[in-house]
Protein backbone atom coordinates (compact mmCIF):
# COMPACT_ATOMS: atom_id res chain seq x y z
CA UNK A 1 0.00 0.00 0.00
CA UNK A 2 1.22 3.27 -0.94
CA UNK A 3 1.70 6.20 1.88
CA UNK A 4 1.39 9.79 1.44
CA UNK A 5 4.88 10.49 1.96
CA UNK A 6 5.73 7.93 -0.91
CA UNK A 7 3.50 10.04 -3.26
CA UNK A 8 5.09 13.65 -1.97
CA UNK A 9 8.48 11.98 -2.99
CA UNK A 10 7.43 10.28 -6.62
CA UNK A 11 6.55 13.98 -7.47
CA UNK A 12 8.87 15.77 -6.09
CA UNK A 13 11.36 13.99 -8.36
CA UNK A 14 9.53 13.98 -11.26
CA UNK A 15 9.64 17.93 -10.91
CA UNK A 16 13.74 17.70 -10.90
CA UNK A 17 13.40 15.67 -14.14
CA UNK A 18 11.05 18.31 -15.56
CA UNK A 19 13.34 21.15 -14.60
CA UNK A 20 16.36 19.28 -16.07
CA UNK A 21 14.52 18.93 -19.54
CA UNK A 22 14.04 22.77 -20.05
CA UNK A 23 17.16 23.42 -19.34
CA UNK A 24 18.60 21.05 -22.15
CA UNK A 25 15.83 22.39 -24.40
CA UNK A 26 17.22 25.92 -23.99
CA UNK A 27 20.96 24.71 -24.33
CA UNK A 28 19.95 23.31 -27.59
CA UNK A 29 17.85 26.26 -28.74
CA UNK A 30 21.31 28.14 -28.39
CA UNK A 31 23.05 26.30 -30.09
CA UNK A 32 21.52 26.16 -33.27
CA UNK A 33 20.30 30.35 -33.13
CA UNK A 34 24.71 30.68 -33.74
CA UNK A 35 24.84 28.10 -35.78
CA UNK A 36 22.32 29.79 -37.84
CA UNK A 37 24.17 33.65 -37.63
CA UNK A 38 27.91 32.57 -37.86
CA UNK A 39 26.83 30.47 -41.48
CA UNK A 40 26.99 33.88 -43.59
CA UNK A 41 29.77 35.05 -42.06
CA UNK A 42 31.49 31.94 -42.50
CA UNK A 43 30.58 31.73 -46.19
CA UNK A 44 31.52 35.59 -46.31
CA UNK A 45 35.33 33.96 -44.94
CA UNK A 46 35.37 31.40 -46.98
CA UNK A 47 34.77 33.88 -50.06
CA UNK A 48 37.03 36.50 -49.12
CA UNK A 49 39.93 35.70 -51.39
CA UNK A 50 38.31 35.62 -53.98
CA UNK A 51 37.56 39.38 -53.71
CA UNK A 52 41.38 40.33 -52.51
CA UNK A 53 43.57 43.04 -54.70
CA UNK A 54 46.98 43.66 -54.81
CA UNK A 55 46.51 46.79 -56.01
CA UNK A 56 43.81 49.16 -58.34
CA UNK A 57 45.67 51.55 -61.06
CA UNK A 58 43.80 54.10 -62.51
CA UNK A 59 44.40 57.87 -64.04
CA UNK A 60 41.48 59.80 -62.42
CA UNK A 61 39.41 58.54 -59.61
CA UNK A 62 36.38 60.68 -59.13
CA UNK A 63 33.87 60.31 -56.75
CA UNK A 64 30.26 61.66 -57.52
CA UNK A 65 26.79 62.74 -55.81
CA UNK A 66 23.40 61.25 -56.66
CA UNK A 67 23.72 63.59 -59.67
CA UNK A 68 26.69 62.21 -60.89
CA UNK A 69 28.40 65.86 -60.13
CA UNK A 70 31.74 65.03 -59.36
CA UNK A 71 32.45 66.05 -55.65
CA UNK A 72 36.11 64.80 -55.03
CA UNK A 73 38.80 63.80 -57.94
CA UNK A 74 42.54 62.37 -57.24
CA UNK A 75 44.46 62.76 -60.45
CA UNK A 76 48.18 63.15 -60.79
CA UNK A 77 49.99 66.12 -61.85
CA UNK A 78 53.90 67.28 -63.26
CA UNK A 79 54.84 67.58 -59.69
CA UNK A 80 52.98 64.31 -57.92
CA UNK A 81 49.68 63.28 -57.10
CA UNK A 82 46.58 65.83 -56.45
CA UNK A 83 43.48 65.37 -54.86
CA UNK A 84 40.33 67.94 -55.47
CA UNK A 85 37.51 68.74 -53.76
CA UNK A 86 34.64 70.56 -55.06
CA UNK A 87 31.11 71.61 -53.04
CA UNK A 88 27.48 70.75 -53.95
CA UNK A 89 27.68 74.49 -56.47
CA UNK A 90 30.34 73.04 -58.97
CA UNK A 91 32.80 75.15 -57.10
CA UNK A 92 36.79 73.39 -56.92
CA UNK A 93 37.16 75.02 -53.68
CA UNK A 94 40.17 73.07 -52.64
CA UNK A 95 43.47 71.26 -53.85
CA UNK A 96 46.10 68.76 -52.22
CA UNK A 97 48.90 67.89 -53.70
CA UNK A 98 52.61 68.18 -54.54
CA UNK A 99 55.30 70.10 -55.31
CA UNK A 100 59.35 70.13 -56.00
CA UNK A 101 59.72 70.21 -51.96
CA UNK A 102 57.19 68.54 -50.99
CA UNK A 103 53.20 68.93 -50.31
CA UNK A 104 51.08 71.46 -51.21
CA UNK A 105 47.45 72.82 -49.80
CA UNK A 106 45.88 75.26 -51.69
CA UNK A 107 42.03 76.27 -50.70
CA UNK A 108 39.69 78.83 -52.86
CA UNK A 109 36.44 81.01 -52.47
CA UNK A 110 33.51 80.39 -54.07
CA UNK A 111 34.94 82.78 -56.36
CA UNK A 112 37.71 81.43 -57.69
CA UNK A 113 40.25 83.27 -55.58
CA UNK A 114 42.96 82.03 -52.86
CA UNK A 115 42.11 82.38 -49.78
CA UNK A 116 44.57 80.30 -47.94
CA UNK A 117 47.30 78.26 -48.74
CA UNK A 118 50.31 75.85 -47.17
CA UNK A 119 53.28 74.34 -48.93
CA UNK A 120 56.44 72.91 -48.35
CA UNK A 121 59.60 75.36 -49.92
CA UNK A 122 62.98 75.22 -49.96
CA UNK A 123 63.44 76.29 -46.68
CA UNK A 124 60.93 74.91 -44.79
CA UNK A 125 57.11 75.48 -44.97
CA UNK A 126 54.81 78.22 -45.91
CA UNK A 127 51.69 79.53 -44.66
CA UNK A 128 49.36 82.20 -46.44
CA UNK A 129 46.14 83.64 -46.16
CA UNK A 130 44.61 86.37 -48.31
CA UNK A 131 40.93 88.13 -48.14
CA UNK A 132 37.80 87.39 -50.48
CA UNK A 133 39.26 89.79 -53.14
CA UNK A 134 42.73 88.34 -53.47
CA UNK A 135 44.66 90.52 -51.34
CA UNK A 136 47.48 89.01 -49.13
CA UNK A 137 46.57 89.36 -45.16
CA UNK A 138 48.91 86.96 -43.51
CA UNK A 139 51.76 84.96 -44.16
CA UNK A 140 54.31 82.36 -41.78
CA UNK A 141 57.19 80.84 -42.96
CA UNK A 142 60.25 79.56 -41.98
CA UNK A 143 63.82 78.53 -42.93
CA UNK A 144 66.73 76.46 -41.54
CA UNK A 145 67.22 78.95 -38.24
CA UNK A 146 64.59 81.26 -38.37
CA UNK A 147 61.05 82.31 -38.51
CA UNK A 148 58.56 84.69 -39.54
CA UNK A 149 55.06 85.81 -39.66
CA UNK A 150 53.63 88.43 -41.58
CA UNK A 151 50.27 89.99 -41.41
CA UNK A 152 49.56 92.77 -44.74
CA UNK A 153 46.83 94.95 -45.10
CA UNK A 154 45.26 93.84 -48.29
CA UNK A 155 48.29 94.52 -50.20
CA UNK A 156 52.06 92.80 -50.69
CA UNK A 157 53.36 95.08 -48.10
CA UNK A 158 54.13 93.79 -44.41
CA UNK A 159 52.34 95.72 -41.58
CA UNK A 160 52.86 93.48 -38.81
CA UNK A 161 56.16 91.84 -39.05
CA UNK A 162 57.25 89.17 -36.16
CA UNK A 163 60.34 86.97 -36.62
CA UNK A 164 63.29 85.13 -34.58
CA UNK A 165 66.59 83.79 -34.82
CA UNK A 166 69.36 82.66 -33.22
CA UNK A 167 69.41 86.75 -31.72
CA UNK A 168 66.42 86.25 -30.68
CA UNK A 169 62.27 87.79 -31.42
CA UNK A 170 61.96 90.93 -33.52
CA UNK A 171 58.97 92.67 -34.15
CA UNK A 172 57.90 95.42 -36.88
CA UNK A 173 54.75 97.41 -37.06
CA UNK A 174 54.20 99.52 -40.69
CA UNK A 175 51.82 101.30 -41.81
CA UNK A 176 49.96 100.65 -45.09
CA UNK A 177 52.50 102.87 -47.01
CA UNK A 178 55.49 100.76 -45.68
CA UNK A 179 56.90 103.34 -43.44
CA UNK A 180 58.10 102.45 -40.02
CA UNK A 181 56.53 102.74 -36.90
CA UNK A 182 57.26 100.71 -33.98
CA UNK A 183 60.48 97.97 -33.73
CA UNK A 184 60.79 95.81 -30.95
CA UNK A 185 63.93 93.35 -30.28
CA UNK A 186 65.91 91.55 -28.31
CA UNK A 187 69.76 92.56 -27.47
CA UNK A 188 72.73 89.96 -25.39
CA UNK A 189 71.34 91.82 -22.03
CA UNK A 190 67.68 92.32 -22.86
CA UNK A 191 65.01 93.93 -25.20
CA UNK A 192 64.63 97.47 -26.87
CA UNK A 193 61.64 99.10 -28.67
CA UNK A 194 61.47 102.29 -30.27
CA UNK A 195 58.91 104.16 -31.66
CA UNK A 196 59.18 106.82 -34.75
CA UNK A 197 57.08 109.54 -36.19
CA UNK A 198 56.16 110.21 -39.81
CA UNK A 199 59.25 110.86 -41.13
CA UNK A 200 60.85 107.67 -39.78
CA UNK A 201 62.97 109.44 -37.32
CA UNK A 202 62.94 107.74 -34.34
CA UNK A 203 60.74 109.39 -31.88
CA UNK A 204 60.76 107.14 -28.70
CA UNK A 205 62.98 104.51 -27.67
CA UNK A 206 63.84 102.18 -24.79
CA UNK A 207 66.33 99.37 -23.93
CA UNK A 208 67.49 97.29 -20.57
CA UNK A 209 71.27 97.33 -19.66
CA UNK A 210 73.56 94.65 -17.85
CA UNK A 211 72.61 96.98 -14.69
CA UNK A 212 69.30 98.48 -15.69
CA UNK A 213 67.00 100.34 -18.18
CA UNK A 214 67.23 103.54 -20.24
CA UNK A 215 64.88 105.56 -22.13
CA UNK A 216 65.63 108.33 -25.06
CA UNK A 217 63.25 110.87 -26.72
CA UNK A 218 65.10 112.56 -29.23
CA UNK A 219 63.68 115.79 -31.06
CA UNK A 220 64.61 115.40 -35.25
CA UNK A 221 63.90 118.80 -36.20
CA UNK A 222 66.96 120.52 -34.18
CA UNK A 223 69.18 117.13 -32.13
CA UNK A 224 67.79 118.23 -29.18
CA UNK A 225 66.94 114.93 -26.59
CA UNK A 226 65.75 113.72 -23.33
CA UNK A 227 67.30 110.62 -21.88
CA UNK A 228 66.40 108.44 -18.81
CA UNK A 229 68.80 105.87 -17.55
CA UNK A 230 68.91 104.17 -14.38
CA UNK A 231 72.43 102.48 -14.70
CA UNK A 232 74.70 103.20 -11.45
CA UNK A 233 76.94 106.82 -12.27
CA UNK A 234 75.07 107.50 -15.58
CA UNK A 235 72.91 110.55 -15.54
CA UNK A 236 69.42 109.26 -14.28
CA UNK A 237 68.23 112.37 -16.76
CA UNK A 238 69.78 114.36 -19.26
CA UNK A 239 68.19 116.80 -21.51
CA UNK A 240 70.72 118.19 -24.24
CA UNK A 241 69.65 121.12 -26.84
CA UNK A 242 73.34 121.38 -29.58
CA UNK A 243 71.48 123.95 -30.80
CA UNK A 244 72.06 126.14 -28.14
CA UNK A 245 75.04 124.28 -26.98
CA UNK A 246 73.12 123.99 -23.28
CA UNK A 247 72.42 121.03 -21.23
CA UNK A 248 71.09 119.55 -17.73
CA UNK A 249 71.03 116.02 -16.00
CA UNK A 250 70.70 114.57 -12.99
CA UNK A 251 72.72 112.45 -11.23
CA UNK A 252 72.97 110.14 -7.94
CA UNK A 253 76.14 108.32 -6.31
CA UNK A 254 76.78 108.04 -2.51
CA UNK A 255 79.88 110.44 -2.35
CA UNK A 256 77.69 113.08 -3.76
CA UNK A 257 73.84 112.42 -3.28
CA UNK A 258 71.58 113.55 -5.90
CA UNK A 259 73.59 116.14 -7.98
CA UNK A 260 72.02 118.56 -11.12
CA UNK A 261 74.05 120.28 -13.84
CA UNK A 262 73.78 122.63 -15.85
CA UNK A 263 76.08 123.01 -18.25
CA UNK A 264 76.51 125.75 -21.45
CA UNK A 265 79.30 127.13 -23.51
CA UNK A 266 80.59 129.51 -20.52
CA UNK A 267 80.40 126.88 -17.84
CA UNK A 268 78.27 124.45 -15.60
CA UNK A 269 76.07 125.19 -12.60
CA UNK A 270 76.22 122.10 -10.30
CA UNK A 271 73.70 121.29 -7.38
CA UNK A 272 74.70 118.30 -5.56
CA UNK A 273 72.40 117.42 -2.35
CA UNK A 274 75.31 115.93 -0.83
CA UNK A 275 75.52 112.14 1.28
CA UNK A 276 74.92 111.38 4.64
CA UNK A 277 78.39 112.62 5.72
CA UNK A 278 78.54 115.60 2.76
CA UNK A 279 76.78 118.85 3.03
CA UNK A 280 74.91 120.27 -0.26
CA UNK A 281 76.93 122.18 -2.45
CA UNK A 282 76.14 124.93 -5.24
CA UNK A 283 79.37 124.82 -7.76
CA UNK A 284 79.52 127.44 -10.98
CA UNK A 285 82.20 126.27 -12.93
CA UNK A 286 83.80 128.19 -15.82
CA UNK A 287 84.62 126.83 -19.31
CA UNK A 288 88.09 125.65 -18.00
CA UNK A 289 86.84 123.26 -16.05
CA UNK A 290 87.53 125.32 -12.37
CA UNK A 291 84.66 125.92 -9.94
CA UNK A 292 84.69 130.09 -9.83
CA UNK A 293 82.22 130.19 -7.18
CA UNK A 294 80.70 127.81 -4.57
CA UNK A 295 78.04 127.95 -2.00
CA UNK A 296 77.46 125.47 0.95
CA UNK A 297 76.47 125.11 4.52
CA UNK A 298 78.59 124.41 7.48
CA UNK A 299 78.80 122.27 9.93
CA UNK A 300 77.62 124.45 11.82
CA UNK A 301 74.18 124.69 10.22
CA UNK A 302 75.62 128.27 8.66
CA UNK A 303 76.07 129.18 4.94
CA UNK A 304 79.77 129.79 3.35
CA UNK A 305 80.18 131.52 -0.35
CA UNK A 306 83.37 130.88 -2.13
CA UNK A 307 84.22 132.89 -5.01
CA UNK A 308 87.90 131.78 -7.03
CA UNK A 309 90.35 133.35 -9.72
CA UNK A 310 89.85 131.44 -13.32
CA UNK A 311 92.42 129.14 -12.38
CA UNK A 312 90.32 127.77 -9.19
CA UNK A 313 92.23 129.58 -6.70
CA UNK A 314 89.91 131.08 -3.57
CA UNK A 315 89.83 134.50 -3.61
CA UNK A 316 86.80 135.78 -1.46
CA UNK A 317 85.11 133.82 1.29
CA UNK A 318 81.99 134.95 2.96
CA UNK A 319 80.65 132.75 5.77
CA UNK A 320 79.05 132.66 9.55
CA UNK A 321 81.26 131.79 12.01
CA UNK A 322 81.07 129.09 15.28
CA UNK A 323 79.04 131.62 16.90
CA UNK A 324 76.88 133.31 13.98
CA UNK A 325 78.62 136.45 12.94
CA UNK A 326 79.45 136.85 9.15
CA UNK A 327 82.62 136.84 8.35
CA UNK A 328 84.80 137.98 4.72
CA UNK A 329 87.71 137.32 4.43
CA UNK A 330 89.83 138.12 0.75
CA UNK A 331 92.86 136.34 -0.69
CA UNK A 332 94.84 137.36 -3.67
CA UNK A 333 95.21 134.55 -6.68
CA UNK A 334 98.13 133.40 -4.77
CA UNK A 335 96.22 132.26 -1.72
CA UNK A 336 97.79 134.88 0.65
CA UNK A 337 94.64 136.47 3.28
CA UNK A 338 94.94 140.38 2.87
CA UNK A 339 91.91 141.51 4.25
CA UNK A 340 89.47 139.92 6.94
CA UNK A 341 85.90 141.96 7.58
CA UNK A 342 84.13 140.15 10.82
CA UNK A 343 81.49 140.99 13.37
CA UNK A 344 81.11 140.27 16.54
CA UNK A 345 77.41 141.05 18.53
CA UNK A 346 79.37 142.39 21.32
CA UNK A 347 82.60 143.82 19.58
CA UNK A 348 81.07 145.16 17.02
CA UNK A 349 82.53 145.04 13.65
CA UNK A 350 86.55 144.69 12.52
CA UNK A 351 88.31 145.15 9.41
CA UNK A 352 91.72 143.81 8.81
CA UNK A 353 94.36 144.18 6.25
CA UNK A 354 97.45 142.08 6.39
CA UNK A 355 100.54 141.62 4.30
CA UNK A 356 101.31 138.44 2.08
CA UNK A 357 103.32 137.15 4.60
CA UNK A 358 100.25 136.86 7.11
CA UNK A 359 100.76 139.97 9.72
CA UNK A 360 98.31 142.23 10.36
CA UNK A 361 99.04 146.28 8.86
CA UNK A 362 95.94 147.98 9.41
CA UNK A 363 92.85 147.31 12.07
CA UNK A 364 90.06 149.54 11.78
CA UNK A 365 87.45 148.32 14.27
CA UNK A 366 83.83 149.40 15.15
CA UNK A 367 82.47 149.55 18.88
CA UNK A 368 80.07 150.83 20.70
CA UNK A 369 82.00 153.52 22.42
CA UNK A 370 83.18 154.66 19.07
CA UNK A 371 85.73 153.32 15.80
CA UNK A 372 89.50 152.78 16.67
CA UNK A 373 92.52 152.25 14.07
CA UNK A 374 95.52 150.56 14.45
CA UNK A 375 98.72 150.90 11.86
CA UNK A 376 101.21 148.47 12.04
CA UNK A 377 104.70 147.82 10.99
CA UNK A 378 105.53 145.23 8.91
CA UNK A 379 106.49 142.68 12.19
CA UNK A 380 103.01 143.80 13.02
CA UNK A 381 103.71 146.31 15.80
CA UNK A 382 100.97 148.78 15.86
CA UNK A 383 102.61 152.13 14.98
CA UNK A 384 99.53 154.89 14.91
CA UNK A 385 96.76 154.56 17.32
CA UNK A 386 93.49 156.06 16.66
CA UNK A 387 89.87 156.32 17.71
CA UNK A 388 87.99 157.95 20.74
CA UNK A 389 89.18 158.56 24.23
CA UNK A 390 87.89 156.34 26.61
CA UNK A 391 86.71 158.77 29.43
CA UNK A 392 85.78 161.74 26.87
CA UNK A 393 84.38 161.78 23.52
CA UNK A 394 87.22 163.61 22.18
CA UNK A 395 89.39 161.84 19.58
CA UNK A 396 92.67 160.35 20.54
CA UNK A 397 96.18 159.67 17.97
CA UNK A 398 99.14 157.60 19.01
CA UNK A 399 102.36 157.52 17.50
CA UNK A 400 104.32 154.55 18.66
CA UNK A 401 108.16 153.28 17.71
CA UNK A 402 109.24 150.09 16.47
CA UNK A 403 108.96 148.41 19.83
CA UNK A 404 105.21 149.49 20.26
CA UNK A 405 106.14 152.55 22.71
CA UNK A 406 104.05 155.70 22.51
CA UNK A 407 106.35 158.34 21.69
CA UNK A 408 103.53 161.08 20.13
CA UNK A 409 99.98 161.39 21.80
CA UNK A 410 97.47 164.09 20.25
CA UNK A 411 94.25 164.59 21.95
CA UNK A 412 91.93 166.70 23.83
CA UNK A 413 92.37 167.84 27.06
CA UNK A 414 89.51 168.55 30.00
CA UNK A 415 88.79 171.92 28.61
CA UNK A 416 88.35 169.79 25.18
CA UNK A 417 91.08 171.66 23.63
CA UNK A 418 93.59 169.96 21.71
CA UNK A 419 96.82 168.91 23.33
CA UNK A 420 100.43 166.98 21.92
CA UNK A 421 102.10 164.87 24.38
CA UNK A 422 105.46 164.18 23.67
CA UNK A 423 107.37 161.06 24.77
CA UNK A 424 111.12 159.54 24.86
CA UNK A 425 111.92 155.96 24.08
CA UNK A 426 110.49 154.73 27.00
CA UNK A 427 107.39 155.89 26.44
CA UNK A 428 108.12 158.46 29.28
CA UNK A 429 106.62 162.18 28.69
CA UNK A 430 109.09 164.23 27.76
CA UNK A 431 106.94 167.30 26.88
CA UNK A 432 103.10 168.62 26.92
CA UNK A 433 102.05 171.37 24.23
CA UNK A 434 100.29 173.72 24.71
CA UNK A 435 102.42 174.33 27.95
CA UNK A 436 100.21 174.17 31.34
CA UNK A 437 100.29 177.39 32.92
Amino acid sequence: MTTPNQIEDRLAALEQRLARRERQLLRHRFVLTAAFVAAPAALLLAGADFMKFDSIQVKRLEIVNDAGEVMLAASSGASGGQLDVWNNRKNNVARLGSNAFGGDLAIWNISGNSVAGAWAAESGGTLSTWNNDGGRTARIESSDQSGRLAVYGGSDRETVLLSGDANGGQLHLRTLDGRNGFHAGMLDHGASWSLLDHTGQVAVSAESTPVGGSLQLPRSTDGSSISLDSAPGRPAIDVTAPATGTSASITNDTSAGTMLLLESESGQLRLASGATSEMPVVDLVNRRGMIAARTTLRSTGGGSCQVSSPDGEPVGILRSDLDGNGRLDMLDRSGHLLASLQTGSKAGATLALLSEFGKTVCALAGTNDGGILNLMNRTGVPVITAGSASERRGGTLSVQNERGLPVVSIGSDAGESGQVRLQGPDGSTRQVLPTRR
